[in-house]
């Protein structure tokens, strides 16, 4: 963005080599030496020096990872702060409140992020501190000691910065997300600009278009008189960006102009945090943005159709080929929007979609019953980078407060969970929540609609259909002149899988992301052998290792390479005499089977009825005994299909024997894991074309 000539505060940044360094060897002389020349540039060009009572420099201190983590890195803000400064600035500003206000911030930053304090005891402070020499006082009474030394402030916000890349959860987002454990994220040193410094300033995030949608429309929030923190915590009733025109005219001009500068020099959809002090537009950051399933179709397809906009067709369907597999619908509401009689709160609609789940307000339950195959909406008054394992493991999420780029919003769409956020008709109790006064515990089951921003008692699942944008994509990536994504850059080395082992990536193919044992169990290999063929991918750039959740991943070459190869295997087999229509009439008593199993009387099947789960295991036991001769003719036909008849069979004795996820898990060899690896690997080999089957 400097380079580009925007007006982005000066500053300078420590690398991800830096904090590698720093995680392995800690802090050392090079460390110190970086920060000392930065500061001291800084501050010959901004003309404002650490602890100087007549012109003193504050700044930030922002963690830049390759790969966006929405709210797991730390931030430190208005580093340099002491009394002096806070003197200095109610001078130069003329304004004592706004002093005072970005002292106590500065403390409260430096305690919880440097210092690692509690958030209870941070707020009990605060409450009960009418000055920042008040809260300074309480906090050294709390053996919470803020240096005074600005420089010294720097170097430990620095270090705090580096080390949160190794949080708890920065490790648990990392290993959902399938982030490398070792690319380390950066530091940048940023001169502060101050949002909080009255009615013509403040600060807020915006996206270049709608990250739920994909609607080509900046949208976002913000806050007067606040910082940065205080739009995306979640925990502040925000304002709708477009109030900015209204407020700020000249502000808003500027940054409709730098999105459009900025999306078209991403060729992306941008994520751009910003601050106005005085009426001037300051920008912060700008990254790719996190957007919803539907989002990543709709935006793809509009870049790509539009002729000036710099995003070919081919990187289009790169962009969504993650979501092919299980494209997003729309779905539509099971009851009509006058009938209110079912809603329990409306809030911002903030990920699309609709999810039906029983109530759970704590994150570690969530995480219990979602281990125990029960479907959950987990409810928070916002949630907060520490909430990730128990946001991981529910199937829609309710916030009390919060904006739409608040931290739950931004996950949740990027997971494609649908969300509604701010819906302040819902208070949280211990055992549930409160909504219009009426109590509704935990465990009761309640509806998500994400789409209208409405929280409803009960289950309301609404009809579904594919979004018009994934035939499109479909579309291009079957056109001969895209050729998938032929036109993409598949690594210097293109032809270097031609002598891997084709049922390992046959395997790879089918299931997109596994572990080496699985894919042992599907080729019918040993897991040493498969794990070389997937060495031989990798170097040819046609899988990649993820060491944090120990899994292979195709990637868009291996996809390109598979497809070449796929025609000369098929072309031997005598496809007459697969069994298909068997399989098809099976797979629709197999869908019937995997719904009872997960929905009883209308609700999520909290498997507390062993009578009913018995029927349905025994309806699987039936169906496996039907299925097994049609399998094993599938494995006649095609040479590396013998194993799904087995693999099916143990699956089913894990769900006679008690294992609850046995199934329909995912990503655990259940029967619906084997079930649907077998009808892709039949419908890949047919070239079928799944969705016009109607079979999905």
């Amino acid at each position: 963005m400097t380079v580009d000539g925007l007006p982005v505060p000066q500053g300078f940044t420590l690398t991800t080599l830096a904090c590698r360094q720093y995680l392995v060897d800690g802090w050392t002389d090079a460390h110190e030496a970086a920060v000392a020349d930065g500061v001291s540039a800084l501050e010959a060009a901004s003309g404002k020096r650490f602890g100087d009572p007549a012109n003193p420099l504050l700044v930030s201190v922002r963690s830049g990872a390759q790969i966006s983590m929405p709210g797991m890195m730390d931030t430190v803000l208005n580093v340099g702060m002491n009394g002096q400064v806070e003197a200095a600035l109610a001078r130069l500003t003329v304004n004592p409140t706004f002093a005072a206000d970005t002292h106590k911030r500065a403390l409260l930053s430096f305690a919880q992020i440097v210092l690692g304090a509690d958030g209870e005891l941070l707020r009990s402070i605060v409450a009960g501190a009418a000055t920042p020499a008040e809260m300074r006082a309480a906090l050294v009474a709390e053996g919470l000691v803020v240096p005074e030394d600005a420089a010294g402030q720097v170097v430990a916000a620095v270090k705090a910065v580096f080390a949160s890349w190794q949080s708890e959860r920065a490790r648990h987002y990392r290993a959902i997300e399938s982030i490398d454990e070792s690319i380390g994220t950066a530091a940048t040193v940023q001169a502060m600009v101050f949002g909080n410094l009255g009615d013509a300033s403040g600060t807020g995030v915006a996206f270049t278009r709608d990250p739920s949608t994909g609607e080509n429309v900046l949208m976002g929030d913000f806050l007067q008189r606040a910082q940065g923190e205080d739009v995306v915590a979640g925990d502040h009733a925000t304002r709708p960006l477009r109030e900015m025109a209204d407020l700020w005219p000249d502000a808003w001009a500027e940054l409709q102009r730098i999105a459009d500068l900025l999306e078209r020099d991403y060729a992306d959809l941008v994520d751009i945090e910003f601050t106005v002090e005085q009426g001037k537009l300051w920008m912060l950051q700008a990254r790719r943005g996190k957007r919803s399933p539907q989002a990543a179709f709709a935006i793809a397809v509009d870049m790509a159709e539009d002729a000036e906009f710099p995003l070919t067709r081919a990187e289009a369907v790169e962009r969504c080929s993650r979501y092919l597999e299980d494209p997003p619908v729309v779905t539509t509401s099971a009851t009509s929007d006058t009938d209110d009689e079912h809603v329990i709160a409306t809030g911002l609609a903030a990920s699309p979609g609709r999810a039906v789940g029983v109530l759970c307000v704590d994150v570690d339950d969530a995480c219990s019953l979602g281990e125990a195959g029960v479907d959950v909406v987990l409810v928070r008054r916002e949630t907060s980078p520490s909430d990730v394992h128990g946001m991981a493991a529910a199937v829609g999420l309710v916030t009390t407060l919060g904006g739409l780029v608040s931290h739950a919003a931004v996950v949740a769409r990027d997971w494609g969970k649908p969300a509604v956020v701010g819906a302040s008709g819902i208070e949280l109790a211990a055992s549930g929540i409160v909504a219009h006064g009426a109590s509704i515990p935990t465990g009761t089951v309640i509806t998500v609609d994400g789409n209208a921003g409405r929280v409803l008692m009960g289950a309301h699942v609404g009809e579904g259909q594919v979004l018009k944008q994934v035939n499109t994509i479909r579309t291009w990536q079957s056109e001969a002149a895209i050729g998938g994504v032929a036109d993409t850059d598949v690594g210097a080395n293109p032809t270097a899988a031609r002598d891997i082992d084709f049922s390992t990536m046959h395997a790879l193919r089918i299931k997109g992301m596994a572990a080496s044992e699985t894919l042992a169990a599907m080729t019918g290999t040993s897991e040493a052998e498969v794990t070389a063929a997937l060495q031989a991918m990798e170097a040819g750039g046609l899988a990649k290792f993820f060491e944090a959740r120990d899994m292979w991943m195709m990637q868009p070459a291996g996809r390109e390479e598979h497809a070449d190869r796929l025609p000369a295997q098929v072309e031997a087999l005598d496809l007459d005499a697969l069994p298909y229509d068997n399989f098809l009439g099976l797979n629709d008593r197999l869908k019937q089977v995997c719904t009872d199993w997960q929905v009883r009387d209308g609700e999520p099947n909290d498997h507390s009825d062993g009578d009913y789960d018995a029927n349905v295991i025994d309806q699987l036991v039936a169906l496996n005994a039907d299925a097994q001769p049609t399998v094993a003719l599938c494995g006649a036909v095609i040479p590396w299909a013998g194993t799904y008849g087995p693999r099916l069979g143990a699956a089913c004795d894990r769900v006679v024997a008690g294992d609850p996820k046995a199934l329909t898990g995912v990503m655990c060899d259940s029967y619906h894991d084997v079930w649907m690896e077998l009808h892709e690997d039949l419908i890949l080999i047919q070239g079928i074309d799944r969705a016009a089957e109607g079979s999905t």
